[in-house]
């Protein structure tokens, strides 16, 4: 059983998980420059990122257990890294074609 905290302040439903390896956290990010790989979009797909997307697969099969969402499989289509320097943000946008985002 996965560790799922929800928050519904917004229209989208919020999730939070335990358990991520910090360490592991750190160690992608130092392998990985995000900024200049021709796979950005496929970090999952990247051995350093392995354990992270095992526990993203594990948790979302999770929550839609917890939302009696009837599935075989679900996969990671696309992973990429956003690197924003102090002061900086990000603008809103919108995940198309997807039930889930992650950040």
């Amino acid at each position: 059983m996965v560790d799922v905290k929800s928050y519904s302040c917004f229209p989208t439903m919020v999730y939070e998980f335990k358990g991520i390896d910090k360490a592991n956290h750190l160690k992608m990010l130092n392998i990985v420059d995000f900024e200049n790989q021709d796979n950005s979009n496929e970090l999952h797909n990247h051995l350093a990122f392995y354990p992270f997307a095992k526990k993203i697969i594990e948790c979302t099969k999770e929550i839609m257990r917890l939302n009696q969402y009837f599935f075989e499989d679900i996969e990671i289509t696309n992973m990429w890294a956003n690197i924003l320097q102090q002061k900086e943000s990000h603008p809103p946008h919108t995940h198309s074609n997807n039930i889930f985002s992650g950040l």
